[in-house]
């Protein structure tokens, strides 16, 4: 069961870092609070949304346009204030592991990064 099916009007659990899923709101202030205030941490499985952590994620499919993933990694650049290209430009290539970094990152390539993986996760599989 998904959030649209679960809930008979257009208020879901808003889970952004804001709300916390405490407040309901209309979908598109939902959408909208998700790009500003971002996902709620930790939130893997959508439990307020008609998810059960007992759910097989092996299905998942992967965006099937690259270019829109890389359109929403782009978004999230503009977003932290990356000029295009700046990570790969500076060896912060996107596949490479903790082994290979030599210091921490500061605070804000942490929240880029974290960013950029969630652009990549599936939000819904249809």
């Amino acid at each position: 069961m998904h959030a649209r099916s679960k809930y008979e009007t257009s208020l879901i659990p808003c889970p952004c870092s804001n709300c916390r899923n405490i407040y309901p709101l209309p979908t598109d202030d939902v959408f909208k609070h998700l790009v500003k205030f971002g996902f709620v941490k930790n939130y893997f499985y959508w439990e307020q949304h008609g998810e059960s952590s007992g759910m097989n994620h092996d299905n998942v499919a992967e965006p099937s346009c690259p270019v829109l993933r890389d359109e929403y990694h782009t978004m999230v650049g503009d977003g932290m204030g990356f000029a295009h290209g700046v990570g790969d430009s500076m060896g912060f290539a996107e596949d490479v592991g903790d082994e290979d970094m030599t210091e921490a990152p500061n605070r804000s390539a942490v929240e880029y990064y974290e960013l950029l993986h969630a652009a990549s996760d599936p939000v819904l599989s249809i």
